[in-house]
């Protein structure tokens, strides 16, 4: 391995190399080290950042200095490597670098990644916020960082450093014709359909839990399915920005105060005898007593202030790039297709993957108590986002698994016809464990029927869709 590292030529510049500097990584061959710093003189690209990263694990003074020096380097590709190399060994005299890249867009998501590797450690994030607290950061990298700590457990004083240092609390998105203007523009030359999908589908934001598109998502707002087609972008900015400016017919909103001081906001849905029904923010339904009633008045949307607050300008532009082209763009049209939108996934739980473990798979297709469903919605081309689902490991010799399942209703005796593909699915019809290869003519009696699917997560890595038809229809 010495000599690999110390002879010349284009060798060193292909993958074979970076392979070398990982096991030397593994292993730590004290006598790798001077090796390891000749070579970094005559390597470039991928394969001299693999060296970078191989000496972390020497902590020699001639190491500390020479990533000191490429930690200042003016590529950003060696000074990430360096920072990074640092931090594996001394995390805190790492803090200040990594503080130095959060202020380049260009380094800023590999600083975020640091700093969030670094919160698996008790002692290392009340150290982090002090730093960041004393810092200023560009609101969108502060935006994208406080996300990044969110989604990895959170820890509430680094985040509370993190909107100050940001001054994200003033770093709201106000609606002026300069924004509008300039978000439109960007949705033209850099806006992606495909990334505002997934921001759209983000549990954090609820979009999905308020407003449909086509048959799947919630009804608290407008349906969204032609919501490209029908409306011009300036509307849309308007919308997701202001969202009270514009309040579309039927889905306006009424404040409710009732005698014991009780206020309700919700969509009305009209009067039903002696009460008042209002549909609230999280799709429930309730009905207020009439006499109850003291005071209404118009409300404003439900749509919460300041949700899109904590989205990077880039993150807001490609939301609204995904929702310029539903229904305009031919992959954002909801088909005609007799495809399953709305189904459930099976929530992982401990009490659920021990049962699981203690029987069989047959257990998720059961009414067993420890079996807890949640709502689930398709892309708008109809496929699963297979990401989305919880994951079941039930044997060390098994795959990982996921849960699916939904209903379908037969008018009359007659055939199911129930496409999904072929290999990596298990189903069960109303708890009974049934062949996947019969799936497309299945004999079923009139009436309702539940159909769950147990997905090998290493056989199927990509979204599918799952077709009904023959006699049977989808139920709602």
């Amino acid at each position: 391995m010495i000599e690999f590292f110390t002879q010349t030529g284009s060798n060193l510049q292909n993958e074979r190399l970076q392979v070398v500097a990982k096991i030397a990584n593994v292993w730590k061959v004290n006598e790798l080290e001077s090796a390891l710093l000749t070579a970094l003189a005559t390597t470039q690209g991928p394969a001299q950042q693999k060296i970078i990263d191989t000496l972390a694990a020497y902590d020699s003074q001639q190491v500390r200095k020479t990533l000191a020096e490429l930690a200042k380097s003016p590529e950003s590709g060696k000074r990430v490597a360096a920072v990074r190399a640092i931090a594996a060994r001394r995390p805190r005299a790492a803090i200040p670098m990594i503080l130095k890249l959060l202020q380049d867009n260009e380094t800023s998501r590999a600083a975020s990644a640091m700093v969030v590797s670094m919160l698996s450690r008790k002692d290392l994030p009340p150290v982090l916020a002090e730093a960041i607290q004393n810092t200023k950061l560009p609101t969108d990298v502060a935006r994208s960082l406080l996300r990044d700590v969110r989604v990895s457990g959170g820890q509430a004083d680094l985040e509370k450093a993190i909107r100050s240092a940001g001054q994200l609390e003033q770093a709201k998105w106000k609606l002026t014709p300069e924004l509008q203007t300039a978000l439109i523009a960007e949705m033209k030359s850099n806006g992606s359909a495909t990334r505002g999908e997934q921001i759209y589908r983000r549990k954090s934001l609820q979009c999905i839990i308020c407003h449909a598109i086509g048959n799947a998502g919630g009804l608290v707002g407008p349906n969204l399915i032609s919501l490209g087609g029908s409306s011009q972008p300036d509307y849309i900015v308007e919308a997701l920005l202001d969202p009270s400016a514009k309040l579309k017919e039927g889905f306006t909103t009424l404040t409710v105060l009732t005698d014991e001081g009780e206020i309700i906001n919700g969509i009305s849905l009209g009067k039903n005898g002696d009460g008042l029904r209002l549909r609230l923010a999280d799709g429930k339904e309730v009905q207020i007593d009439l006499d109850s009633i003291e005071q209404t008045k118009p409300g404003k949307s439900l749509m919460p202030e300041g949700l899109l607050d904590s989205l990077p300008q880039q993150e807001l532009v490609d939301l609204l790039t995904f929702m310029s082209a539903l229904g305009r763009e031919p992959d954002y049209k909801v088909s005609t297709e007799p495809i399953v939108r709305s189904l459930e996934t099976l929530n992982y739980t401990n009490a659920a993957n021990s049962r699981l473990n203690r029987t069989s798979m047959d257990t998720a297709a059961s009414n067993d108590t420890n079996m807890t469903w949640r709502s689930q919605t398709t892309k708008v081309d109809g496929t699963i986002p297979l990401s989305e689902l919880d994951q079941f490991k039930q044997h060390r010799t098994l795959p990982h698994t996921s849960f699916v399942r939904f209903g379908i209703t037969m008018p009359r005796e007659g055939i199911a016809e129930i496409d999904i593909p072929a290999d990596g699915i298990s189903a069960w019809i109303d708890g009974k464990p049934t062949p996947t290869t019969t799936l497309g003519t299945l004999p079923l009696d009139s009436g309702d029927h539940v159909v769950v699917l147990a997905i090998n997560r290493v056989m199927l890595t990509e979204p599918f869709a799952i077709k009904v038809d023959g006699d049977a229809v989808i139920s709602k």
